[in-house]
């Protein structure tokens, strides 16, 4: 593999008032699908369909809407530190 392996995805969730991100690490194959498959399969497997602007999708059955703020590629290394930190 490259020496950028794997990638860093950050999602944007808004809930109602509340907004936050979702931080992911993935193989750089994963991440390399489209930003609706990566939230169906790493937020919302169930009921995940397009919010009506482009690249942002209803999550958690209508009640939020999500999309990919980022894909960061990372190497083997900073995946370890990331992953001593808590991000898998």
């Amino acid at each position: 593999m490259s020496d950028d392996e794997y990638v860093l995805v950050t999602f944007y969730i808004r809930d109602g008032e509340r907004a936050y991100y979702v931080r992911e690490i993935l193989t750089k194959e994963q991440a390399d699908v489209t930003d609706e498959e990566l939230i169906h399969w790493s937020i919302d497997s169930e009921t995940c369909t397009e919010y009506g602007t482009p690249d942002t999708f209803y999550v958690f059955y209508q009640e939020a809407s999500c999309y990919v703020e980022s894909k960061r590629p990372m190497n083997r290394e900073t995946k370890e530190l990331f992953n001593r930190y808590g991000v898998y």
